[in-house]
């Protein structure tokens, strides 16, 4: 590896963690599915993760006519990807003779083989072409039904790949040697830079590429390139980082099991020097990954863990933005009682006179109540909410004025 690592990050991530450890941040953590899972993959779309779909080591788990439905065939699924209301795509098993990419048909519970990969290890949608990797190399396709072998990589190994804009980056292999490939150019043309064979890889939102080593070496840890893999620096070591994932302004860690006083999740801001352990209330701080829900408008994170999934939007902001939102007029929200057991009420202030919408969401983002009042003068409000015929979670509020969302505050319904 060509590295500009110094020794200071060695120090650096033990004391960032102690910052944080005295900080007093408290997560809620709501569960996504049974928590006897060992969860590999909760699936995303362009628009986040497809909350009804669970990649466990027994199959896919489906949530179906209000209930959790296991659809097993014998391997494990390590990714998904929901191609239409009817099929899900599936890459399955870890050296198998039947391992390969499958969809399976939601009308007939049945999997059909598309293509037969040994070990595959990701599954990826970018710019409308499928990707999958594996011990056998790589395979593309248009519509994640017909597939061919890329012949760039027909005699590599390819165990992650990342993607950000037009750029893609993957972790290749070939015996003891190993690459990142690099593509400007959706994967036209690709360079090849000598590194260490890093289990993860993540792109964060300014194009810096960054990368999960665990491979028991000195050099274990978290590392970043700024020129997508030529060149590589060391945030800190550490063992038992099993991925890295980047969402919103956030780097997120997890390990797979406790090295020193370090298990769990935790949450990176490098514009901001600061790392944030996210443990308090996960039932479960064995990672095997992270993802995201899109359809809900804050901040959040999925952790898949050995013992289900679960998902919090009680992130640290750490200098971290909101996303860009032109709020039209100045007000105050908040919700009273909260927790509460059925009604709680919507308290804020008008600045200006405004049309006002209130709109709830379940975790899974569908709505479960809404209420509209127009052309409301200025002043302070109370709006009751009543959720008797909701079962107890997290729940959004969502307050638009004049059709423009302006604020949405978490409720925790407890009867």
């Amino acid at each position: 590896m060509k590295s500009q690592a110094k020794l200071l990050p060695i120090f650096r991530f033990a004391v960032l963690l102690c910052l944080f450890l005295i900080s007093g941040q408290v997560f809620a953590w709501s569960l996504l599915g049974p928590d006897s899972l060992d969860v590999l993959y909760v699936p995303t779309s362009e628009d986040g993760a497809e909350l009804d779909v669970l990649c466990v080591n027994q199959g896919l788990y489906l949530f179906e006519h209000n209930q959790w439905n296991c659809y097993s065939f014998g391997l494990l699924v390590r990714d998904a990807i929901v191609l239409n209301e009817d099929n899900v795509l599936v890459i399955m098993g870890d050296d198998s003779d039947s391992d390969g990419i499958y969809i399976f048909d939601r009308i007939s519970n049945e999997y059909r083989v598309q293509y037969y990969i040994a070990r595959p290890r990701f599954l990826e949608k970018h710019n409308n072409r499928y990707y999958v990797g594996g011990a056998e190399g790589l395979v593309l396709s248009d519509n994640g039904v017909d597939w061919d072998s890329s012949p760039s990589f027909s005699d590599y190994s390819c165990h992650a790949m990342t993607c950000y804009q037009n750029q893609i980056a993957m972790v290749v292999s070939q015996g003891n040697q190993s690459w990142i490939a690099h593509s400007s150019n959706d994967g036209e043309d690709w360079l090849y830079y000598t590194s260490n064979q890093f289990s993860a890889l993540t792109y964060d939102w300014t194009g810096r590429l960054w990368a999960a080593l665990d491979d028991g070496s000195r050099s274990a840890g978290l590392w970043y390139s700024d020129n997508n893999g030529e060149y590589w620096q060391n945030e800190f070591y550490a063992f038992n980082i099993s991925c890295v994932a980047s969402y919103f302004d956030y780097i997120f860690i997890g390990f797979s099991e406790p090295y020193g006083d370090y298990a769990g999740a935790y949450c990176f801001a490098p514009d901001q020097v600061a790392l944030t352990p996210l443990n308090e209330n996960l039932p479960n701080t064995s990672i095997n990954s992270f993802s995201y829900n899109g359809f809900i408008d804050c901040y959040n994170v999925i952790a898949c863990t050995r013992e289900g999934a679960y998902e919090t939007c009680d992130l640290p902001m750490h200098g971290a933005k909101e996303p860009d939102t032109e709020i039209p007029f100045e007000f105050a929200v908040s919700a009273h009682p909260n927790p509460f057991n059925s009604t709680t009420q919507i308290r804020f202030s008008l600045a200006e006179q405004a049309s006002i919408q209130i709109r709830v969401f379940d975790i899974l983002g569908r709505e479960v109540y809404s209420h509209a009042q127009f052309s409301s003068p200025a002043g302070d409000y109370v709006l009751p909410i009543e959720l008797e015929n909701c079962a107890n979670g997290i729940y959004f509020a969502e307050l638009s004025l004049d059709s423009y969302p302006v604020s949405m505050i978490k409720l925790v319904l407890l009867k």
